[in-house]
């Protein structure tokens, strides 16, 4: 991850070679701007650590810049496996130590973690580049911290004119803003709500949080989305809503699916956590439905840290969920309540990082399709992998770029995953589709199969695809896949 405009340099910018001069070591240093290297062999095998202290201490002992560095780099630090996990990286850091090397099982130095991020090429990292620091420490010398200052409303109304909404309700997570789109909309127990058998778990949630059952549907295999042809198999008279997730960014057929939602009376729920920026014709997803859900979490396009935002197409709607989202307590009167109510307020913290956020929006926007216009080329020639085809009239934000390892593949998907971490690259798989999980299989018919869910689970890979992806790291990516498949 980055804090603030943090640049995190290169992997070569932290070595040094055991045989150099203090002085060269010294600049090596200064460069990389976090007061250490780590010394290496030619063939980059870890051999000790130096800091700018050690270099200091050692000159105020009388010590010569023409040493070498050899003699008084620390040969006693500590290192980890490359593969090893965030939570391990995590434990391992603290205020003393700030980095950590990874390395392979020769001990070779393949990556460095730190507080900043634990891999130098994770999956995803916030675009921070704005006035994100600026308007969070206005927002905290105001005494303006919980959900009552300025930039909750700053931040709605320029989320509204950003996709072309009417209103937005900020609220504390993508998860409770499917919850509040549910329960304003009335859905609760003994109602059903058509979902895709393959999305984040919180949508299955969010439905059994209200009392109601979701109803699971294979996915389209061109889009990883509901498949609008299975849903009219599932509609029965407990039927209230239908839920497309616009999956990793590539919108659902929502033309067929509203079409089908009118015929039968029931509501549409779009979940757009993973599809700020994406379009059917021109529209912002989220605005065919009576609702569309957005998640602000710290991987999403923008982000919030936590954090989320609900539209609603009824003005109705949309006042009885801002008086849930606050306690149902009137606007007017304090204290008095006119409905029931949670608390999903979103605080100006967040939502004054949401406003730099959001202010920045059509460059992230841009910086994301060049990335996912290279995957697209390059990708589309290697014939071990098949890739998510965006409907026509739409546009694919492709929050995280996936990819689907075929059988002409020469290994698995898990062990393409076990080649990336071994070369610093964090990738991961696609989500499990909800019959593969034991707590959700009471909402399934035992007999029932989802094919498609099933191939896409087993596998699909997730690729980098944050704005500051760089030409270098894209083709390095690239070649590990068709080194690695073909």
């Amino acid at each position: 991850m980055k804090s603030g405009n943090y640049s995190y340099p290169p992997l070569n910018k932290f070595i040094v070679l055991k045989d150099w001069k203090l002085k060269n070591c010294l600049k090596t240093i200064e460069k990389n701007e976090n007061g250490l290297v780590f010394v290496c062999n030619k063939k980059r095998i870890l051999l000790g650590v130096i800091t700018d202290g050690d270099i200091r201490r050692y000159l105020i002992k009388g010590g010569k810049l023409n040493n070498l560095v050899k003699n008084i780099m620390k040969k006693k630090f500590h290192s980890l496996p490359i593969n090893s996990s965030p939570e391990t990286i995590r434990q391992k850091l603290n205020s003393i130590i700030k980095f950590i090397p990874l390395v392979d099982e020769n001990n070779k130095l393949i990556d460095i973690a730190s507080s900043y991020r634990f891999s130098l090429l994770p999956l995803y990292e916030p675009y921070m580049k704005g006035n994100e620091r600026k308007y969070v420490n206005d927002s905290i010398s105001s005494g303006w911290i919980s959900s009552k200052g300025p930039y909750v409303k700053k931040f709605e109304d320029i989320f509204c004119n950003s996709i072309g909404a009417s209103n937005a309700i900020s609220v504390t997570s993508g998860t409770s803003a499917l919850q509040l789109a549910l329960i304003t909309l009335g859905i609760g127990y003994g109602d059903e709500v058509i979902v895709s058998n393959l999305t984040f778990a919180a949508v299955y949630n969010a439905i059994i949080f209200t009392g109601a059952k979701p109803v699971m549907v294979d996915i389209d295999l061109e889009t990883f989305c509901l498949n609008y042809k299975l849903i009219e198999k599932k509609i029965n008279k407990k039927t209230k809503a239908v839920m497309p997730v616009h999956l990793y960014g590539c919108p659902a057929d929502i033309f067929n699916i509203c079409k089908i939602a009118k015929k039968y009376n029931l509501f549409v729920i779009e979940d757009c956590a993973e599809a700020l920026g994406s379009f059917y014709k021109k529209k912002h997803m989220g605005l065919f439905g009576d609702a569309g859900t957005f998640s602000f979490y710290g991987n999403k396009t923008i982000s919030t840290g936590e954090g989320g935002m609900v539209i609603f197409k009824s003005k109705k709607n949309h006042y009885k969920a801002e008086l849930i989202k606050n306690h149902g307590m009137s606007k007017t009167k304090s204290y008095w309540h006119e409905n029931l109510g949670l608390n999903f307020r979103m605080t100006n913290i967040q939502a004054s990082l949401g406003l730099a956020q959001m202010e920045q929006f059509s460059k992230i926007l841009k910086k994301k399709k060049s990335i996912a216009d290279y995957y697209n080329k390059k990708l589309a020639k290697i014939i071990t992998i098949d890739l998510i085809k965006t409907p026509i009239d739409c546009v694919n934000s492709h929050w995280l770029f996936t990819i689907l390892l075929n059988d002409r593949s020469k290994i698995s998907r898990d062990e393409l995953i076990k080649k990336f971490l071994n070369k610093g690259i964090e990738v991961k798989r696609v989500f499990f589709g909800a019959d593969e999980m034991f707590l959700f299989k009471k909402y399934i018919n035992q007999k029932e199969i989802f094919p498609n869910s099933r191939l896409v689970s087993a596998n699909g890979l997730c690729l980098p695809s944050f704005a500051n992806l760089t030409k270098d790291s894209l083709n390095k990516i690239i070649s590990i896949i068709k080194k690695e498949t073909v």
